[in-house]
């Protein structure tokens, strides 16, 4: 049926139920990070940054400037504060103290 003659003596790395290739985890280096009590965690870090996923860090947020302006659209919820609203009330608030400036000279007052 197309087996190959596999003897149980080979060598093969161990592997989950999942099928998954496991590995040591005495292997990985510990977290490092301090928690509360100023103790440093004991938990196995992860191969990618060495931190466990408690400590792994904050995102540092988009970086290229597709990003940014996508990150800004996904977070626009109506606008009162955007830089252009706020722009357009400081001008209309300067209109509003040149007009009263102007009706105050106007009749003396």
């Amino acid at each position: 049926m197309g087996l190959k003659n596999k003897t149980n003596n080979e060598p093969h790395e161990p592997r989950l139920k999942n099928g998954t290739a496991a590995f040591n985890l005495s292997t990985l280096p510990l977290c490092g990070a301090l928690t509360r009590a100023g103790q440093p965690c004991k938990r196995y870090g992860n191969l990618k940054n060495g931190r466990c996923r408690l400590h792994g860090g904050l995102s540092q947020g988009p970086s290229t400037e597709k990003g940014l302006k996508k990150s800004q659209r996904a977070n626009y919820k109506h606008g009162y504060y955007s830089l252009e609203t706020r722009a357009e009330m400081l001008e209309l608030k300067q209109l509003i103290k040149e007009s009263k400036r102007l009706i105050k000279s106007l009749t003396g007052k």
